[in-house]
């Protein structure tokens, strides 16, 4: 077996987060003298990765986008596309990519139709859609398709299959009542708690 570095540390007050009894990384000074830092190893690890992004400026680092060849500031620490490019490659796959990634895999196209739902709600939920558009029930909402995701061809894109006017925020009762067709889209709509849900937030309805 090999052997486990293990780093000297001692116990004192951090004088960033101010936690007592943190454990601390010791150095050698040139005098010969075991000195602890002045920070945790807890702020030291934040403080290193800040570094990485920031540059000891505190200017965010450019550099350039690998896929759209734009000067950007990083996305994260490990990334080398831009956010713009990351967001656009995570949300608008076409459906036919995701099937063929998930295929062979245990349940296969129901895990594409998971993930499609998960971005949906996440979207509706990111703009306030928090309750029910049909009674108003506020604990819970998931996102419904009016378009069920199984009638759009592998064609598709997701960003056209979560379009928001392709969603509604019912609560889990309603929204078994659509899928049954039990509750119509028109009496959603006509609904008393229905509210409409834009790009930027709830419109107001008129």
């Amino acid at each position: 077996m090999g052997r486990v570095r293990v780093t000297p540390t001692v116990k004192k007050t951090c004088t960033k987060c101010l936690a007592t009894g943190a454990d601390h990384r010791v150095f050698t000074d040139a005098r010969g003298v075991i000195r602890p830092y002045s920070l945790c190893r807890s702020c030291e690890s934040a403080r290193s990765k800040q570094r990485k992004l920031y540059g000891p400026s505190g200017i965010r680092q450019k550099w350039q986008c690998k896929k759209c060849k734009s000067t950007v500031g990083r996305a994260t620490e490990h990334s080398r596309v831009c956010i713009k490019c990351r967001d656009a490659k995570s949300t608008d796959y076409v459906l036919a990519e995701l099937v063929a990634r998930y295929e062979g895999r245990k349940y296969g196209r129901l895990n594409v139709h998971t993930l499609i739902r998960v971005r949906a709600r996440t979207l509706l939920s990111r703009r306030g859609a928090t309750r029910c558009m049909s009674c108003g029930y506020d604990r819970h909402v998931e996102a419904a398709h009016i378009k069920s995701i199984v009638s759009f061809e592998d064609t598709a894109r997701v960003s056209t299959v979560n379009a928001l006017d392709n969603l509604l925020a019912l609560c889990p009762n309603c929204h078994w009542e659509l899928d049954n067709g039990l509750l119509s889209v028109d009496c959603v709509q006509a609904s008393q708690h229905y509210y409409r849900v834009g790009r930027v937030g709830i419109e107001p309805t008129n």
